[in-house]
């Protein structure tokens, strides 16, 4: 969750300093922590507002790589 909510912030300051490969550098970063919350804890077999939370983080996940794709120019696959 720290790292999704990094974006606003990465983005005034890639403004200012035309660092723009900073941008893919999150990214990355982005999937790599994703894909190891993925992997390390079970979030469609956990139980109730557990598992609804654990989907949400997901899915806001989803939609900030996507949006940090977009940004970058590179279209994001609806299913991987």
């Amino acid at each position: 969750m720290r790292k999704l909510v990094e974006l606003p912030e990465l983005l005034a300051s890639i403004a200012e300093s035309y660092e723009v490969h900073r941008l893919s550098r999150y990214a990355l970063e982005l999937a790599r922590q994703v894909s190891a919350f993925y992997r390390d804890v079970p979030v469609l077999n956990a139980s109730g507002r557990v598992r609804d939370s654990r989907l949400a983080l997901v899915i806001a996940a989803r939609i900030v790589l996507a949006n940090t794709l977009n940004l970058m120019g590179i279209r994001a696959p609806e299913r991987m």
